[in-house]
């Protein structure tokens, strides 16, 4: 099989992976959108709309995002570089390889101090846009004289607040698949590049039609610890992989691309081994 072969089979592989990993994590950060406007819900049915919609700040609070996604980063990155390491493990195995102990604590450690150093910003913009809708709703609830019970179902609205949860996921999910698959590769202890690899499709971003190019970085190259320099309206944007968690929402939101990671060979065509990890 060649390169390209094994590139793509790669990325169908991590995508199957991701839409399993959304499908499971979605019910639960629909939960925490729910569970962040149940105080203002409450507050609402003892004191109304009106003093409720002053409140919104004081009572919709980001703790239940900063939970869920703590836990997503944790497992779906221990996922993926499980599956990152095993991929390069089969692919290019060494006699007696074997994972070190504590691979899963070691990750899961990692992928934790990660959301801690990313997450502020992530669960701040979440909880604002979350914030900002409530106050709509509710101020169209009371420029219409609805009760309660009607501004109650419209904050409630799955269509408003299910379609939200399935983008929050799968940006995430994308995000901490793609760093937990980093930390694989990192710990395979070969010298890797990496290979964008986007879908090729109708839904694939490309400009004009988007604010971004990632039609073009399909297949394009980087060193292990380099930056790939993604098209973007502002020129480019230096992303270290597809989903990168500090990338500008416009590159990331429902991103289906994927980071491929291929042996760099010496002279013989050997794949080189870097010394083990401490």
């Amino acid at each position: 099989m060649t390169e390209k072969q094994l590139v793509k089979q790669r990325h169908r592989q991590e995508l199957r992976e991701r839409n399993g990993l959304v499908k499971q994590w979605t019910p639960r950060v629909q939960t925490a959108l729910r569970q962040q406007i149940t105080p203002v819900i409450d507050f609402m049915e003892q004191f109304g709309p009106v003093q409720t919609l002053a409140m919104v700040d004081t009572l919709l609070l980001p703790e239940p995002v900063a939970a869920v996604l703590t836990r997503l980063y944790a497992s779906v990155g221990t996922q993926a570089a499980n599956s990152q390491y095993g991929y390069l493990l089969h692919n290019y195995p060494e006699p007696k390889s074997r994972k070190a102990f504590g691979f899963n604590r070691i990750v899961a450690g990692i992928m934790r101090r990660f959301v801690q150093s990313i997450g502020g910003k992530k669960i701040t913009s979440i909880t604002e846009t979350e914030r900002k809708r409530v106050k709509r709703v509710l101020s169209q609830g009371i420029a219409q004289q609805q009760t309660n019970q009607e501004i109650r179902k419209a904050l409630r609205s799955p269509q408003l607040t299910d379609a939200r949860a399935r983008v929050i996921t799968r940006t995430e999910v994308g995000a901490a698949q793609m760093e937990g698959s980093r930390i694989g590769a990192t710990r395979s202890r070969l010298l890797l590049r990496k290979v964008w690899s986007s879908a090729q499709n109708i839904r694939t971003r490309r400009m004009p039609r988007n604010t971004a190019d990632h039609l073009t970085m399909n297949g394009v190259s980087a060193p292990m610890e380099g930056m790939f320099e993604v098209p973007s309206k502002n020129g480019v944007d230096l992303m270290r992989q597809p989903c990168d968690a500090t990338a500008p929402a416009d590159q990331v939101i429902n991103c289906r691309c994927s980071c491929v990671y291929v042996p760099v060979r010496d002279g013989n065509g050997r794949v080189i081994r870097l010394p083990a990890l401490p």
